[in-house]
């Protein structure tokens, strides 16, 4: 079995932070939470927080490249990031 490569990253939110991941690209993975955030409907913590910021262009920074064979490993290597930053806009 191959690996694949994954990225844990975080989006700064005033004095708070959220925590992702993605096999994608990060500008693609960026561009979409984009997109969310204009999108009025995306009721997340995230998009709510963000607009409520006046943020309406979100930065995705890279906190670690993966690489993993399940994605049971990738969130966990998410929820490891989560807890040490004390993530509290993923609903995940």
């Amino acid at each position: 079995m191959e690996g694949k490569k994954g990225i844990i990253y975080y989006i700064k939110l005033g004095d708070d932070y959220y925590i992702g991941s993605t096999e994608r690209k990060l500008n693609r993975r960026e561009y979409r939470h984009n997109e969310d955030v204009r999108n009025k409907d995306k009721k997340t913590k995230l998009y709510e927080t963000a607009r409520g910021l006046g943020i309406d262009k979100i930065k995705c920074i890279v906190i670690e490249n993966i690489l993993f064979y399940t994605i049971e490993e990738l969130r966990a290597r998410e929820e490891f990031w989560r807890r040490k930053y004390k993530d509290k806009k993923n609903a995940n």
